[in-house]
């Protein structure tokens, strides 16, 4: 599974992750304006058993 970092701007909260390469660069994946962390922690959950199912 990807690391999945998570840091506050300002008020809201903003996760990020690496997404693979492309043209052998990084793509990096950023969501944010997510007002609790409590939220984005229970997002990142969710994704990763998505992708387990996928």
């Amino acid at each position: 599974m990807t690391q999945v970092r998570v840091r506050k701007r300002g008020k809201t909260f903003s996760y990020i992750f690496e997404a693979g390469k492309v043209d052998g660069q990084r793509k990096v994946v950023e969501k944010s304006a997510y007002p609790k962390l409590k939220l984005i922690l229970y997002l990142i959950i969710y994704l990763g058993e998505f992708n387990e199912c996928v």
